[in-house]
């Protein structure tokens, strides 16, 4: 009406299908619409019986049903001497061609005559030419797939002893907090499975040993809580000086080294089986808790003697950590890709604590104290 340019206090003679029938009947019982514009007629078709009074008692209100329109058909509304109700039996039986805005123009012409005469009488005031009309194209809004575009991915169905887990797994909500600490690389290489292909990828005498916290708020083996120990290791065929360096600059799916999952555990059967026989890597079931999301840290999991306790520091942004994980099933080696999409920071760890209970179970504790 803005868009028209119709000035306050215009008569108006108000005309929808279906749904837009059931909002001119609203708009019709708005007092404050009603005092800024004389709102003379409202007809509806099709659309739900209008429930209540119009603000204005002079409002004049006519409602065309066809039987067979499963919309208004359910409805009823109470009489008024200015509502004029108009029900007839179209030929029509199907829903939901009973209902379209064209059989009702066509019905009115030829079921209907005498409520369509009815209504044009009613409407005489309005006839006259034509002075304006204008055209409006409806979209509905765009609905991407849930995840879209990171998550839509083609996926596969891969059978476990618990049933089929769909891959790759999508993790629709998720915290992180990835714990880097120094360490020596005997240390790591003694750890490392007995072949010799892998071997721990580091400057000299030092690696790193990466313990990571996810709190798994959605994802499709469910809500869960991961706590993981991983190791870097030079490409396990053709290892090069410097290649955890540069292997950054390149895709996950194309790096040539990557991060051994010494030893991990999670809160869901499901996770821990998908661990195991999916990904190859060694995981436990255990209670734990994790809090990663703001500057505080916290991280308890007293069947394995771990907790992690913390406020971050002042942090920059870094690229978005994409990495290939490493683990065995049998004699095979298995390498996952594991991509993120998010907003990952590098924190100085000053602030943040891991506490390892003196008594922690194996195996995760056993390799905490074997690293320092």
């Amino acid at each position: 009406i803005e868009d028209h340019g119709i000035p306050r206090g215009a008569e108006l003679a108000l005309i929808g299908h279906g749904e837009g029938g059931t909002a001119l009947l609203n708009l019709a019982r708005d007092a404050a619409f009603c005092r800024a514009y004389r709102v003379t007629h409202v007809i509806a078709v099709g659309s739900p019986a209008p429930a209540g009074r119009p603000a204005d008692p002079r409002t004049w209100i006519g409602h065309v049903t066809n039987e067979h329109d499963l919309v208004p058909a359910a409805t009823t509304a109470a009489p008024h001497p200015e509502r004029y109700e108009a029900r007839y039996t179209g030929p029509t039986r199907a829903f939901p061609r009973s209902h379209l805005l064209r059989e009702y123009m066509d019905h009115l012409r030829t079921v209907a005559p005498e409520a369509r005469a009815h209504i044009d009488d009613a409407l005489t005031p309005y006839r006259g030419p034509v002075v304006r009309s204008q055209a409006y194209q409806l979209k509905d809004p765009a609905r991407p797939p849930e995840g879209h575009p990171f998550l839509t991915l083609p996926t596969a169905s891969v059978p476990t002893t618990t049933g089929p887990v769909g891959v790759p797994v999508r993790y629709q909500d998720s915290a992180a907090a990835h714990l880097c600490f120094p360490v020596d690389t005997e240390a790591v290489r003694a750890l490392l499975p007995d072949v010799p292909w892998m071997r721990p990828s580091g400057i000299g005498r030092r690696t790193l040993a990466v313990l990571s916290l996810y709190e798994h708020r959605c994802s499709t083996l469910g809500p869960y809580t991961e706590i993981a120990l991983s190791v870097p290791v030079d490409d396990l065929w053709r290892p090069r000086p410097a290649d955890l360096a540069t292997d950054l600059l390149r895709r996950a799916d194309l790096r040539r080294t990557g991060r051994y999952v010494l030893s991990s555990a999670v809160t869901s059967e499901e996770a821990r089986v998908a661990t195991r026989e999916i990904w190859g890597q060694p995981a436990v079931r255990a209670a734990a808790e994790a809090h990663l999301t703001g500057p505080r840290l916290r991280l308890s999991a007293p069947g394995l003697g771990i907790a992690v306790l913390g406020r971050l520091g002042p942090g920059v942004r870094c690229p978005e950590p994409d990495w290939a994980l490493y683990g065995r099933r049998g004699e095979s080696t298995v390498r996952t890709t594991v991509r993120t999409s998010g907003r990952p920071r590098l924190h100085a760890g000053a602030g943040v604590r891991l506490r390892l209970d003196t008594a922690a179970a194996e195996p995760m504790a056993g390799h905490l104290r074997r690293l320092g």
